[in-house]
């Protein structure tokens, strides 16, 4: 998915540099590619790539396959880096937070009390419903 496909909404976009400031101090030589912005299909009910405040980079091409230290290590450092030049819990990062076979990192801007998490409306979770 190209960067001008994802239809972000205007508060992601201070996002976009830092991402690639991270990716090339860590991963030089890998490109950074976004497999989801704004969309519905395959998000959960209170996904924010609903209304384009999330957006998803593709992992299993770093050298670790995005399940090693190296994709911990960038999820990390983004969090950080996140925080420190936008302000602290702007934005949220998520690593792998649908499990190893999906290997991603999510990035959300924190538009305040959220009532569910990324996987709550997994299909079989209904746990969250009691």
């Amino acid at each position: 998915m190209q960067r001008h496909e994802l239809r972000l909404a205007p508060v992601m976009a201070p996002v976009l540099p830092v991402v690639d400031l991270v990716f090339k101090r860590y991963a030089p030589r890998t490109r950074v590619e976004f497999t989801a912005g704004r969309e519905w299909f395959h998000h959960g009910r209170w996904s924010l790539h609903h209304s384009g405040h999330a957006l998803d980079i593709r992992t299993r091409t770093l050298p670790d396959h995005g399940v090693g230290a190296l994709s911990a290590r960038i999820a990390k450092v983004l969090q950080e880096m996140l925080d420190a030049r936008l302000g602290p819990k702007r934005y949220r990062v998520l690593y792998n937070d649908q499990g190893p076979t999906k290997p991603h990192i999510h990035i959300q801007f924190n538009k305040g009390a959220r009532m569910s998490e990324p996987g709550d409306w997994e299909a079989g979770n209904r746990s969250n419903l009691a």
